[in-house]
């Protein structure tokens, strides 16, 4: 049975990168639970490409991606734009203004090892400009980014919710990037060749409420249409499903 007594029943898995896992685990488990206590949620935490794949084999169900690689096995809708920021320690006290993008290769970063999405996203970005950044060491996961970056060892470049989520904020100066600004894109996704049921969609929109509440920036969701039934970034697929639907609008 999908509902019992139109409360929605079953299995949904969802997954979620680790900085987006912190803000939003513990509110999404609680929430869930007490709106859906006949159903059951698992959640896999992981890095976007891992998550992508593991959505595409039908490990999970749902998924929050860093700039998802399009492909014709996954739908997307665009969910939230986060600024990147140039990260530093704050003692003894840094610059905080904003700083230029052709300017980042004067600063040694330590930086996750490839194929992190936000790696990709900072040397994509920078080539485009036709520079390179200076990385002076490759480290994955943001709080042992941060612990070097405390002690004088180097920058980073991250989210403001990832800053956020060390719950130590107030150690680092965070620097907006402008001419141009970085920025990365959260998308929410489901496989699109696989149909959704009545607790996934219920999960869907928690989701997309919760992560309106949680997530710093949320005022800058993207306004924009999902993409069409069957289609992923304009990739026909087979999908007969609901479209998933998109945040646009709610900003206030």
């Amino acid at each position: 049975m999908e509902t019992i007594r139109g409360t929605p029943t079953g299995r949904v898995a969802v997954g979620l990168p680790p900085t987006i896992a912190k803000l939003l685990a513990a509110p999404l488990v609680g929430e869930f639970r007490s709106q859906f206590p006949q159903a059951n949620l698992s959640i896999a935490v992981g890095l976007s490409a891992a998550l992508q794949e593991r959505l595409r084999l039908g490990e999970i169900d749902v998924a929050l991606l860093y700039n998802p690689i399009t492909a014709a096995t996954v739908e997307v809708a665009p969910f939230l734009v986060e600024e990147l920021y140039l990260v530093g320690p704050a003692s003894p006290p840094g610059e905080a203004n904003p700083v230029h993008a052709v300017r980042l290769p004067d600063f040694p970063l330590i930086i996750p090892s490839r194929p992190n999405t936000l790696r990709m996203q900072v040397e994509n970005s920078l080539a485009a400009l036709g520079i390179k950044p200076t990385i002076s060491m490759e480290l994955d996961g943001v709080e042992p980014i941060l612990a070097l970056i405390k002690n004088g060892h180097g920058y980073a470049i991250l989210t403001g919710n990832a800053l956020r989520a060390s719950g130590n904020a107030g150690a680092f100066v965070a620097r907006p990037i402008v001419k141009p600004r970085l920025q990365s894109q959260l998308a929410l996704a489901v496989a699109s060749h696989r149909p959704t049921s009545p607790i996934q969609e219920a999960a869907l929109s928690l989701i997309r409420r919760i992560g309106m509440r949680e997530l710093v920036g949320w005022k800058r969701l993207v306004k924009k249409r999902a993409p069409p039934r069957g289609t992923c970034n304009g990739t026909s697929a087979r999908a007969k499903k609901p479209v998933l639907p998109t945040a646009a609008g709610k900003a206030r």
